[in-house]
């Protein structure tokens, strides 16, 4: 009985003993990347972005009820915002570690083979790091230090991985951010033009006079040129089915892509298809393999 109530006392969760640098919150429930700063100055954007419209501008336009425009952008913004979290906070598909004593390739006997994918041949490399063959699509984060399925991307601005699991909660990050800053951006345009119009105060006394609208406007307008990029590129990857990763390594250049099955087939398969689930269960109780007679460092745990 001592003896069990003792293991059962050295018994931990996996997210606990996690080698990868991902941060983890209520217990293991939230997955994120390792660097908040990134998603610390993309929320704070948003937030004072929303927030310069709905003191300064929405209640200073002729002819429109400040109610009305202020409940469209709150719910814009609240959309943008649920996304956010999504992408941030899901697992984006880390793939778990192997728990063989394999240290180099010499013990495997090479460092890639090959399957069959649709009829064509794909290359699996092996992970030094993670001791594993890493599935087709597949590759190791070196901010994250985990191998991930269906990597698309890092994301600085999130400070995520964009992969399997969260893409389409990414794509849908970019739509939703994209409207909120094009509705800011015909707004504060529209006022810039009633105050101008009222007054014989030109464009730069406007910088004098309503410096929030001009640079609310200024930043709207960077905003939608970098989101609609990052939207068009995006959507072109989502019609042929590649990832980011494989776009610019050219990877189908004269080659077949033998995951593209059409643009329908492939949008379902982005936006509608069932999520898998994760390959980690983070909150899953783990035995540590140490014992202090052994000479050799034991896998860092035991998944019960």
């Amino acid at each position: 009985m001592v003896a069990m109530e003792m293991n059962a006392s050295k018994r931990t969760k996996v997210y606990q003993v996690w080698p990868g640098k991902n941060v983890f919150f209520f217990h293991g429930r939230l997955v994120c990347g390792p660097d908040p700063r990134g998603l610390l100055l993309t929320s704070i954007s948003i937030l004072v972005s929303t927030w310069i419209f709905t003191i300064y501008i929405a209640n200073d336009l002729q002819n429109t009820s400040p109610t009305v425009v202020i409940t469209i952008c709150f719910l814009l913004t609240l959309m943008v915002i649920i996304n956010l979290i999504l992408v941030t906070a899901i697992d984006p598909g880390i793939i778990p570690r192997s728990n063989e004593q394999q240290s180099s390739v010499e013990d495997i006997g090479s460092s890639s083979k090959k399957v069959s994918v649709n009829g064509v041949q794909q290359k699996l490399k092996y992970c030094r790091i993670c001791r594993i063959f890493r599935p087709p699509r597949s590759c190791h984060c070196a901010l994250c230090d985990n191998c991930v399925e269906k990597f698309d991307h890092h994301c600085p601005w999130i400070g995520q991985c964009i992969a399997l699991r969260n893409y389409r909660f990414y794509l849908t990050l970019l739509t939703t951010a994209l409207l909120l800053f094009v509705y800011i951006f015909g707004f504060s345009c529209r006022r810039i033009v009633e105050r101008m119009s009222g007054s014989d105060v030109g464009l730069f006394g406007m910088l004098g006079s309503f410096p929030e609208t001009v640079a609310l406007t200024l930043f709207s307008f960077a905003a939608i040129w970098f989101l609609g990029c990052l939207a068009i590129f995006h959507s072109y990857l989502t019609a042929f089915n590649q990832t980011a990763y494989e776009n610019f390594r050219n990877q189908y250049e004269g080659s077949l892509n033998p995951y593209d099955k059409g643009i329908i087939s492939n949008i379902k398969e982005v936006l509608i298809a069932p999520l898998p689930p994760s390959r980690v269960d983070f909150r899953a109780e783990v035995i540590p393999r140490w014992s202090m007679e052994d000479h050799e460092m034991p896998p860092p745990w035991l998944s019960i």
